[in-house]
């Protein structure tokens, strides 16, 4: 039997035609370019985060100079053997403290200096009519300087311009008060009630002399004397006088009180 022959069944019990396959082409292109387009905005926003990022850190850096500059009143430079103060304004914070150009630092607060980015770090830390203790060494001294930071709060303490203060061949008292212990090879300063030292009593060592008793035996500025012998160190009972109860030549137990803890040195005492 032909083709043309063959009964035709209704329309309504003839089976589906198959529909033609879909061509996916058009929706893997679609897919395609999202990705493009979500590849290109990550890449571009990690530009730009990094752009932004390194000229945040230049313009940090670019404050942190002018805020040291306010704070201390000097710059600090790297050189081959350490940091150093320069461009001392002698109307600054650092100078009214006692601080010199020329000086290079050895500790600020009770953290030993490094590098003068680290001293910038540690500065830049504080603020204006906070008080810190920076060590420094002017040969052959090593001294503790009690600095208020601020420009403003020197200009509110010395309404008028402080007096310039010459350069002495010999070094004056590092500090007000300061007694000079010539056993030791120090100057000290006993401890008084509003001292935030963690101690109550006790004798501050202010400056250390380069080559005394206390340098052979390692102490430093900010290092508190609390006893000598097994002497309180106390009140009336000044260092000098419990001194006295030793000969130069004796090799003596000081009690220091350096870093949140006690701990015991020998040293041999000078005539």
């Amino acid at each position: 039997m032909s083709e043309e022959s063959a009964p035709q069944l209704p329309a309504s019990e003839r089976p589906p035609e198959p529909e033609p396959p879909k061509d996916s082409t058009g929706q893997s292109w679609l897919w395609v370019m999202v990705g493009v387009i979500v590849l290109i905005s990550l890449a571009a926003g990690g530009i730009v985060g990094f752009t932004f990022g390194r000229l945040y850190e230049g313009s940090r850096k670019a404050v942190d100079d002018d805020y040291l500059y306010l704070l201390l009143g000097g710059e600090v430079s790297q050189r081959a053997d350490g940091v150093y103060l320069e461009r001392v304004d002698t109307s600054g914070p650092a100078y009214s403290a006692g601080l010199l150009e020329g000086d290079r630092l050895e500790r600020v607060g009770r953290e030993r200096v490094e590098s003068a980015e680290q001293v910038k770090r540690l500065l830049t830390d504080y603020r204006p009519g906070d008080q810190v203790l920076i060590t420094v060494e002017r040969s052959p001294w090593i001294s503790q300087y009690a600095v208020t930071l601020g420009y403003y709060l020197v200009y509110v303490e010395y309404p008028v311009d402080p007096p310039v203060v010459p350069v002495p061949v010999d070094p004056p008292l590092p500090q007000p008060n300061a007694n000079e212990e010539a056993r030791l090879g120090v100057y000290y300063r006993m401890l008084e009630a509003d001292d935030p030292f963690g101690v109550d009593d006790g004798a501050l060592i202010v400056s250390v002399w380069s080559g005394g008793a206390a340098d052979r035996a390692g102490l430093a500025p900010g290092d508190i004397i609390t006893g000598v012998g097994g002497m309180p160190v106390a009140g009336r009972t000044d260092l000098g006088f419990v001194l006295d109860n030793f000969r130069a030549g004796e090799s003596v137990r000081l009690t220091i009180y350096t870093g949140g803890s006690h701990q015991d040195v020998r040293v041999t005492l000078d005539g």
